[in-house]
């Protein structure tokens, strides 16, 4: 899935969602910077604002914290009005974001390399999951609210895990750093990747 977006000096958003055949984009900003051939033409693009698209209101997961007084990272949730693909943008940014600083802060702490590649894999996993649920609601205009915001969950619990200082062990049944009250969290990684 690429998205494009512009905003005009009144503050208007503007821009599409196009899906890709998976693997047929660079995954990265700094992989689509240095691609020198033209993209392939998309299987199917949407506008934003698709007037086709009710808008509808959905809470949307992020994590918050190590703010002042180095409050800890916790799971926050916000609401967001507009068209399925508005939601999917949403996701999508805050999709890299969590790649971004799972990234790093597998660097930062001296990851091996296997860990950086199951890392990878849950988010990979997720992608398709994203991929899924957007394909899924397009032939009834909208986006499956509860399949939505299990794929953010997914992703923002993952960047949780990673974000927090100090890190947990390992789990050895899902490969993720989770606290041990987090059960759900390791059956939730089991069920879909491993």
């Amino acid at each position: 899935m690429l998205l494009c977006v512009a905003q005009t000096s009144e503050g208007h958003l503007y821009g599409a969602v196009g899906w890709y055949d998976l693997g047929s984009l660079p995954t990265s900003l700094d992989g689509a910077l240095l691609t020198a051939e033209a993209l392939p033409p998309p299987r199917r693009a949407l506008a934003l604002y698709d007037p086709e698209w009710d808008s509808t209101c959905l809470m949307h997961v992020d994590c918050k914290g190590y703010g002042a007084g180095s409050v800890p990272i916790t799971p926050m949730g916000y609401n967001l009005n507009g068209p399925g693909c508005f939601h999917m943008a949403s996701g999508m940014a805050h999709f890299h974001v969590a790649c971004a600083q799972n990234c790093a802060r597998l660097s930062q702490n001296g990851a091996a390399e296997q860990e950086k590649q199951h890392t990878e894999m849950l988010m990979d996993a997720a992608r398709e999951r994203f991929d899924g649920v957007a394909s899924g609601g397009e032939a009834d205009k909208w986006l499956p609210p509860m399949d939505f915001n299990k794929c953010e969950s997914a992703v923002q619990g993952l960047r949780k895990t990673l974000l927090r200082r100090p890190w947990n062990p390992r789990c050895s049944s899902c490969g993720v750093r989770h606290e041990d009250i987090e059960f759900s969290t390791c059956r939730f990684w089991q069920a879909w990747v491993v």
